[in-house]
């Protein structure tokens, strides 16, 4: 489970830099 925790906060970080 810490594998998705880790990719969900990627997801979020890469998401947040192609809205900004």
């Amino acid at each position: 489970m810490e594998l998705d925790t880790n990719n969900h906060s990627v997801f979020l970080l890469y998401y947040h830099l192609v809205l900004v």
